[in-house]
């Protein structure tokens, strides 16, 4: 499974990030998975708000096709500034009638140009669990979610993304994209 988390802007304009839209998609979480024969189903929510909880309505299917995951209600973009963080609360659901395995979870940059990359590189990551760290650095980084999570069983993890205070000043003015890999794998 795939989750693109948005894309991130900066602007010239008062040097301000922007959190919210992916190219080529109207709302900011994507959803994708291609199935193994080892995996289970999973299906994700997401949401900046830290008190939201998903209704059947804001679940959104894995199964090798994109899905909007709405961050925002009003659909509209998360600030980030040089300094500063935002945080985004993903659901993850085992959506398996039966099976149950260990879920991990990677944040991977999309396919990009060089100077877009390097942008990414500066970002940095915290997710966490039922008060446990599940993944912590900068650029790409990887974690385990839960070692066993049962079907139907939900885990909701903190997602914080943040930019240094020291960011380039070459680097403005530049947009990358943030995806979130969430992985089942069978036990």
């Amino acid at each position: 499974m795939l989750v693109a988390l948005a894309a991130v802007l900066l602007g010239a304009g008062g040097v301000t990030a922007t959190l919210g839209v992916s190219r080529g998609m109207d709302e900011g979480l994507v959803v994708f998975s291609a199935p193994g024969d080892d995996a289970f189903r999973l299906s994700v929510a997401a949401s900046a708000d830290s008190r939201w909880v998903p209704t059947a309505e804001d679940w959104r299917p894995g199964g090798g096709r994109a899905s909007a995951v709405p961050l925002r209600a009003d659909g509209g973009p998360l600030d980030l500034q040089p300094g500063g963080a935002v945080t985004v609360y993903l659901f993850i659901r085992n959506a398996s009638d039966e099976l149950s395995g260990a879920v991990t979870m990677s944040i991977v940059p999309p396919p990009q140009q060089a100077a877009q990359d390097e942008f990414f590189d500066h970002l940095w990551f915290r997710a966490g669990t039922e008060g446990r760290e599940v993944l912590e650095g900068t650029g790409r980084v990887a974690g385990l979610v839960d070692r066993d999570l049962s079907a139907g069983e939900v885990r909701r993890v903190s997602l914080t993304v943040g930019l240094p205070a020291d960011v380039p000043p070459a680097l403005l003015d530049r947009i990358t994209g943030v995806r979130v890999h969430v992985h089942a794998e069978n036990r």
